[in-house]
């Protein structure tokens, strides 16, 4: 953490961004109630992080700021989860993602819609590195949550991923994309916004923090190993 002078400044920015469409390094400095020199340090960061874009005279264009990376920011900093996502949307957060899956190379589907034996699912990202295919739950939950409530979200993710395996199974293919491996595992996954663990297994699903999910699609086996995880088997006829 950096301290509770940059602290003050993210809440000051937090706060802004959802009530304004522009404002100052000043201005953020008078409500952060801080030096200056430390809101100009605070900024300097922030801009070389790529989270905000100061133009003349110090202003700050808010609906510019890269607000995902300045909730994980704020959560990293200590900040309430409910107050350093208020302003994010369902979209930011699967586009963030999503982004995470192709930076480490896998194939992204989103909002995947698919009817398995008369009824129509829907998965919010996919994430495809042959073997493996990941099927991702995204959990925009700002408050708190209980572990009662991540089973019974876990344990509908489980059902519906099985059904889009099974409809792969059938089809041979996802959404026009042709899979090149004869057997392939599809892994449910849940993503939420904060998690007070690195990550961990509920019902053989990972359950991961979005500021952990870089970390987690490095080191995720492609193929089922000791990790008691729920590899779900597609086995392909041949073309």
């Amino acid at each position: 953490m950096r301290g509770p002078f940059f602290k003050a400044f993210l809440k000051a920015l937090l706060d802004s961004s959802a009530r304004r469409s522009k404002t100052t390094i000043e201005e953020l400095q008078a409500k952060a109630k801080i030096p200056r020199e430390e809101a100009a340090l605070a900024s300097s960061y922030l801009e070389e992080r790529g989270i905000i874009d100061t133009v003349e005279h110090g202003t700050i264009d808010l609906e510019d700021v890269d607000r995902i990376s300045l909730s994980l920011l704020a959560i990293e900093e200590g900040i309430d989860v409910e107050a350093a996502t208020r302003n994010l949307s369902w979209r930011d957060f699967e586009r963030f993602a999503g982004e995470s899956l192709k930076a480490e190379n896998f194939k992204v589907l989103s909002n995947l819609y698919f009817i398995n034996r008369g009824d129509r699912r829907q998965i919010d990202l996919l994430g495809i590195k042959e073997p493996l295919i990941l099927s991702i739950d995204c959990k925009h939950w700002r408050f708190r949550f209980s572990s009662s409530r991540i089973l019974a979200a876990v344990e509908v993710h489980i059902e519906r991923t099985q059904a889009l395996a099974d409809h792969v199974t059938r089809k041979g293919e996802i959404k026009g994309l042709s899979l090149t491996h004869r057997k392939c595992y599809m892994l449910p996954v849940m993503v939420l916004l904060a998690e007070p663990y690195d990550h961990r297994i509920v019902s053989g699903v990972p359950v991961v923090p979005l500021l952990k999910f870089r970390d987690f699609l490095r080191n995720i086996p492609p193929i089922p190993g000791f990790e008691p995880m729920r590899y779900i088997p597609i086995n392909l006829s041949n073309p």
